[in-house]
């Protein structure tokens, strides 16, 4: 038997229980019952390390939800979905759609809604630690643009860099179980609130993830802001992205350029000949 096979063969008997006459034939000859046990203590393993992945990088969903439930979805999602490459940074992709598939189910009034968002917002932030370095544009080499020029030029963002419109205050909540201090737009805030009240929970917010260097950072954005990097994320010029987040009454183009060099969420620009 080649290794592929017996690879595949002793994945299925892990995820599936599902014993072939082939594995069974390639391991020591051992009865049934000792078998069993021993695939058993083996199982147990790969799906208590597959947990704990997923509790890594759900840590808000897990201290949501508390051990049990959490562990308990995980397990079933896992059953599910389990690994289909042996890079575990890829693992646990599917967690959000798994979980809205839930809240459809009959079970549905157990989870709260906003744990999707939630779960999306933490796998961004999983993907953008992992995402690949790039330096971040200057000021100076910002101001080094022609002020004719600017408005025309395009720029490139953090391969890092994520966006993510949630219907819940889906920032509040990230910020509440994680006890953090978070920024916005560029400005320190605190979220004063518990997550459990529904007039916090229910408000619109729009999310940057970005890793200029070492660090993740979470901002939550004005809608303004929102259309911009949205637009830049298209390819639009600068000038074309500022004129798409114009139609936000409240929204500053120079407060919105210095958050983009602020927040590192820039890297190439191409100014326009």
């Amino acid at each position: 038997m080649r290794l592929r096979q017996l690879q595949a063969l002793f994945s299925d008997v892990l995820f599936n229980q599902s014993l072939s006459y082939e594995l069974e034939s390639a391991f020591q000859h051992y009865d049934r019952d000792e078998l069993d046990a021993r695939l058993k203590i083996y199982r147990n393993n790969v799906f208590a390390s597959l947990r704990d992945c997923l509790k890594e990088i759900y840590p808000c969903i897990y201290k949501a939800l508390g051990d049990d439930k959490f562990l308990s979805l995980a397990h079933n999602y896992i059953h599910e979905h389990p690994p289909k490459t042996a890079v575990m940074v890829a693992f646990g992709s599917g967690f959000a759609d798994f979980l809205n598939k839930k809240l459809n189910s009959s079970s549905a009034a157990q989870l709260p809604v906003y744990l999707i968002d939630l779960a999306r917002l933490e796998w961004l932030q999983h993907q953008a630690y992992y995402a690949a370095d790039s330096a971040s544009l200057t000021a100076a080499e910002l101001s080094s643009i022609a002020p004719s020029k600017l408005a025309d030029s395009h720029f490139s963002l953090q391969p890092s860099c994520a966006l993510l419109e949630s219907e819940f205050s889906v920032f509040n909540i990230w910020q509440d179980l994680t006890g953090g201090h978070s920024l916005t737009d560029g400005t320190a805030v605190i979220s004063n609130g518990s997550f459990s009240k529904s007039n916090e929970r229910d408000t619109r917010q729009s999310i940057l993830v970005v890793r200029p260097q070492l660090e993740v950072h979470t901002y939550l954005l004005e809608p303004g802001m929102h259309a911009a990097l949205s637009a830049l994320q298209q390819q639009a010029s600068l000038g074309e992205a500022l004129t798409a987040a114009s139609e936000t009454p409240t929204f500053n183009p120079a407060s919105a350029v210095a958050f983009l060099v602020q927040s590192g969420a820039l890297t190439k620009v191409t100014p326009t000949p």
